[in-house]
């Protein structure tokens, strides 16, 4: 009987306590019992079974997969190839092993993440690196530990990154601002002085030129006459305590707490949308008659629906 080395892959490395394929110690004749990435090693190569495949996407999909791609094991050791840490080929390998078998949910969402802690990346510094954390709240901070450190670059990394670009375009485009919150502040970390322009030009001239010039009379037109200037600048100066104030503190404990600048910009962005929901409940204005007063518009109101629900119309 001959036995292929596929055979002996499916038979040797492949461990029922994990459901995937672990590591042989040799010395001690019998298998390691722990998950590492080397799991996706036979689906890459196409000699796992379909049964197989399957399992070990569910012990990915449980045991390794985390915020910025793949891990390359469970074990947080502080040295280089362990916990958190992980690296591009790995992403690789287990994306196109996936896609082989069926498993495309999973090999994209190990490819957006491990794309997305990539691009996050290099828009905070420029460059792309050898190995990263994948685990860190911010998905974007470079690896540690090891006997040498971590290298710019890398080879792989970039070959990887483009490989998997190709792949699933949509996972960088994902990343771009949706408001210009998410814009305005990897403008200024270029530390180019004709975008930092731009990004105040924009913000100043786009943004907030567009909210001021309808504001003004949106907020008067709220308030009979008798309470306008009231009634329109109170509430102005109290958002302004309880939301403007402490932004500038807000912004610094973000920042300072998680190093990069996207806290703030979704902090930006929750304001915004706090914003908009009042706007959608505050009530119309149009056809109004801005010098009534309130009880004599409720009267008016009361005074129509009785008069629609009645069988002898009021006279006029």
């Amino acid at each position: 009987m001959i036995i292929t080395r596929a055979d002996a892959i499916r038979r040797v490395l492949w461990d029922p306590s994990l459901r995937a394929f672990g590591d042989f110690d040799v010395v001690h004749h019998t298998l390691t019992h722990r998950l590492t990435a080397a799991t996706v090693y036979p689906l890459y190569a196409g000699v796992a079974s379909r049964d197989q495949a399957h399992a070990v996407a569910d012990a990915v999909r449980r045991g390794l997969l985390r915020p910025g791609g793949m891990a390359t094991t469970q074990v947080a050791t502080g040295q280089q190839g362990d916990e958190l840490n992980s690296w591009a080929p790995l992403q690789y390998l287990a994306v196109m092993g996936l896609r082989r078998y069926g498993e495309a949910d999973l090999a994209q969402s190990i490819a957006t993440r491990w794309i997305r802690t990539n691009v996050s990346y290099y828009q905070r510094t420029g460059k792309l690196v050898e190995t990263y954390d994948i685990g860190a709240a911010t998905a974007d901070i470079p690896a540690s530990g090891g006997e040498y450190p971590l290298q710019d670059g890398f080879g792989w990394t970039n070959g990887v990154l483009r490989a998997l670009l190709a792949l699933y375009p949509s996972a960088a485009q994902s990343t771009r601002p949706a408001i210009y919150g998410f814009a305005f502040f990897p403008l200024l970390e270029t530390r180019n002085p004709t975008l930092i322009f731009v990004a105040y030009v924009c913000g100043i001239a786009l943004s907030q030129a567009s909210v001021y010039s309808a504001q003004s009379t949106w907020f008067a037109e709220l308030f009979c006459t008798r309470v306008r200037y009231t009634g329109a600048s109170l509430p102005y100066q109290i958002a302004g305590i309880i939301t403007s104030g402490p932004t500038p503190l807000i912004a610094t404990y973000l920042f300072a707490t998680y190093g990069q600048t996207l806290p703030i910009s979704i902090y930006i962005a929750a304001t915004g949308l706090l914003s908009l929901v009042c706007a959608f409940f505050l009530a119309e204005t149009f056809k109004r008659d801005l010098s009534a007063e309130p009880e004599d518009e409720a009267a008016a109101a009361l005074g129509a629906r009785a008069s629609a629900h009645s069988p002898h119309p009021l006279p006029r």
